[in-house]
């Protein structure tokens, strides 16, 4: 039976099972520990400082695995992860 391209079209969607698992999470409610500093922190930031607070710490360039960006010959700057 042949439709009409008048009629609207229904499209039913499932969604996949990816089967990844969700990233880790850290307790609600967490403040940075800087005294005097009430940033709230995010349930996924493993960190207890906030940005402002937290150490700094050489920048890594993702990509490869297990390849750093002296491996690939990349400047880097430092710069304050989260």
């Amino acid at each position: 039976m042949a439709r009409s391209l008048d009629a609207p079209a229904a499209i039913r969607a499932v969604a996949a099972d990816t089967g990844a698992r969700p990233g880790p999470t850290w307790p609600t409610g967490r403040t940075c520990r800087e005294p005097g500093c009430d940033t709230r922190l995010s349930i996924y930031n493993r960190s207890t400082a906030c940005s402002v607070h937290e150490e700094v710490r050489r920048f890594i360039v993702r990509g490869r695995r297990g390849m750093t960006a002296d491996d690939l010959g990349i400047e880097t700057e430092t710069r304050r992860i989260a």
